[in-house]
């Protein structure tokens, strides 16, 4: 009985709670079904266009306007993944040509601390032509600028830009121009040599051929010769131009000037004289190709530093160690 008394005042008062809740969103769901209503008798009055159909209208422009909000949604999200792509393809370019600024940086410091092209069998100036350069300078600036310069820095990132696109013009012209002069250098540096090799040969082949039966007024010269002749061949093993310059040509000429009127000698002192010409050329020409590459070495390094900063700068993962 007790239990029962209870119970009851518990049970009333949940039984009126529910009651409350229960009327709240009765009146909730009339008010807005009330809203709807007025609206659309509204639309009714002002327009005199029937319920049903301003209903319609109105589902339509709402099912439009979400049309429109998720094509744009979808642009953008395009949009970004474009730049993303264009960003990750020219940052990956960009460090490219940094690495090969920094190689041809080293290989032509190397060259360029090479003994002379007189003391060796070839000039083996090495260059490396950055292909990369080629993409990179066709790039469009203000595509560079739409696709970098959005937000956060966009003063550091516009300057950081424009030095993108000076580094590239820099390197680009002053690589044209190196090239261009080392093929006149190579040019000029084949005819040299050729000239050098084309007279050393024949002096080689008349000591050979015709040097013992030629008669000469004064025995000491031709003796002086066939000595000086007979060392080189023990060195010739050794076929730098600077070798037979120094142990041959050099010797003959201060043998053969003492001598000037030994006329069968003529031909032998024209073909040790054209050696004698041609060897400083040859050494001018390896100090031109030297002062050729120079700037294009120095140019190379500071390209390479400046294009690791700027890829820092757009924000390049293998740069920010």
């Amino acid at each position: 009985m007790g239990s029962s008394t209870i119970q009851k005042p518990l049970i009333d008062s949940t039984h009126q709670v529910l009651v409350k809740l229960a009327d709240t969103a009765t009146k909730a769901d009339t008010t807005t079904h009330g809203a709807v209503e007025h609206m659309l008798k509204y639309i009714n009055k002002t327009t005199g266009v029937d319920a049903n159909t301003t209903f319609t209208i109105i589902v339509t422009f709402i099912i439009f306007g979400f049309g429109l909000l998720a094509t744009w949604i979808v642009s953008f999200i395009g949009a970004a993944n474009a730049r993303k792509s264009y960003k990750k393809s020219v940052n990956l370019l960009l460090f490219n040509f940094a690495q090969e600024c920094k190689k041809n940086h080293d290989l032509m410091t190397k060259s360029l601390e090479n003994v002379s092209i007189v003391q060796k069998h070839a000039v083996g100036f090495q260059l490396k032509v950055i292909a990369h350069l080629y993409f990179l300078e066709k790039i469009d600036y203000s595509v560079f600028l739409k696709h970098y310069v959005r937000c956060c820095n966009k003063s550091l990132k516009t300057k950081a830009v424009t030095e993108v696109f000076q580094i590239i013009g820099s390197i680009k012209e002053m690589e044209e121009g190196a090239l261009k002069n080392m093929e006149n250098f190579t040019d000029l540096l084949n005819k040299r040599q050729e000239d050098y090799l084309t007279s050393l040969f024949e002096i080689e082949r008349f000591f050979e051929r015709n040097f013992l039966t030629l008669k000469v007024v004064d025995y000491a010269v031709k003796q002086e010769c066939i000595t000086i002749y007979n060392n080189w061949r023990t060195l010739r093993h050794d076929t730098f131009i600077a070798n037979s310059f120094n142990n041959l040509i050099v010797p003959l000429k201060v043998a053969l000037d003492k001598f000037p009127n030994e006329k069968n000698l003529d031909s032998l002192y024209i073909m040790v004289d054209n050696c004698y010409r041609a060897y400083p050329d040859l050494q001018h020409v390896d100090r031109l190709i030297k002062s050729n590459f120079q700037p294009l070495a120095q140019l190379s390094y500071h390209a390479y530093r400046k294009t690791k900063v700027i890829l820092k700068i757009f924000g390049y993962k293998k740069y920010k160690a």
